[in-house]
């Protein structure tokens, strides 16, 4: 039978399913099952196979050093021949990284390792010239038929505190996120299910490991605050992995963030609009990701043994001046 002491760690839905129930849940049916991360052969070795995280051990391994497994999972993979660490093109890549790490998919889509520990790629030229195009036209249409909508958070507008006693809401006094967005229905046509069937060979998933595409807008003052794409975020730094069941969302285990369109970038006059990732360096060394036509970004949410991975907190930086903001969410999700 679960106790009032054992209630303490469960999620605030929990804890009020408990109170209706009473004896007849236990904790162990209520508790959160960890996402199974066994038969994720191409994200292991995309994210966790050389992570120091994981490998504490052996951190004077050459990063890298790569396996039979993974050259036959992901094709040929370019490295630095250890003589010296090229810069990185980007100059917004971050300065943790001495490596830099390419690998190819199918002869065009490259990886770019951008961010070691948690690992973060950027792809070039993610849709080919003609999704893009037909992206563009969806723009058109969707903003003469006023298609976008206000964007939200799970149903959530409120950041969560956690203190010793129990979970509470906090009232923060602003919103979360203030962007807009379309959804596409599944397969809704020949350039949705391209784009679709991409990001799951991408990942050695099922298309319909992939949750329908999101376009979000981001016009003037709008922003999206510190926040993570697999749970809720408390003040404390820590994630909470949602609950899996049939009445809940798919738990999302990667995020790929496709820009739509170039934003500028003059340090006279600041636009904003960076993805920024602010557990991976302190202030003005924050790892910043600069929005640029047709680059993805893509990252994992979950660590080796199936729990949010907190270092993976970001938010999209306030958009300031008469620039528009266009980009598309691609998540790939837990298999049911």
């Amino acid at each position: 039978m679960a106790t009032e002491e054992s209630n303490k760690d469960l999620t605030l839905a929990e804890q009020e399913a408990f109170k209706r129930n009473g004896s007849r849940k236990s904790k162990r049916f209520l508790v959160s099952q960890k996402v199974k991360t066994t038969r994720l052969r191409r994200i292991h070795n995309l994210f966790w196979n050389d992570d120091t995280l994981y490998n504490s051990d052996n951190s004077n391994t050459n990063s890298n050093s790569i396996d039979k497994e993974e050259v036959t999972c992901t094709g040929k993979r370019k490295r630095n021949d250890g003589k010296q660490t090229p810069e990185l093109t980007d100059p917004e890549s971050h300065a943790n990284d001495p490596s830099q790490i390419e690998m190819n998919f199918g002869g065009r889509l490259k990886l770019k390792r951008i961010h070691s520990s948690p690992h973060i790629y950027t792809i070039d030229d993610f849709f080919t010239d003609k999704e893009l195009q037909k992206i563009k036209e969806k723009i058109i249409q969707a903003e003469k038929q006023k298609w976008f909508q206000k964007s939200f958070v799970d149903g959530q507008e409120n950041t969560k505190r956690k203190n010793d006693e129990q979970d509470s809401l906090v009232e923060e006094g602003k919103v979360q996120r203030t962007s807009s967005f379309i959804h596409f229905s599944k397969l809704s046509d020949s350039t949705i299910a391209s784009i679709e069937n991409r990001a799951a060979d991408l990942l050695s998933l099922p298309n319909h490991s992939i949750e329908p595409l999101q376009l979000v807008r981001y016009e003037q003052g709008n922003y999206f605050h510190d926040h993570h794409d697999l749970g809720v975020l408390y003040e404390d730094g820590s994630v909470e992995l949602p609950h899996k069941s049939l009445l809940t969302p798919p738990r999302r285990i990667i995020t790929i963030l496709v820009y739509l369109n170039d934003l500028p970038d003059d340090d006279e006059n600041p636009c904003g609009g960076s993805t920024i990732f602010p557990s991976l360096g302190k202030g003005v060394d924050e790892l910043a990701i600069r929005p640029k036509e047709n680059r993805a970004v893509m990252w994992c949410n979950i660590k080796k043994d199936g729990t949010p991975d907190e270092r993976l907190v970001h938010r999209g930086e306030t958009l300031y001046g008469d620039a528009v903001k266009y980009a598309m969410n691609i998540w790939a999700c837990e298999d049911s």
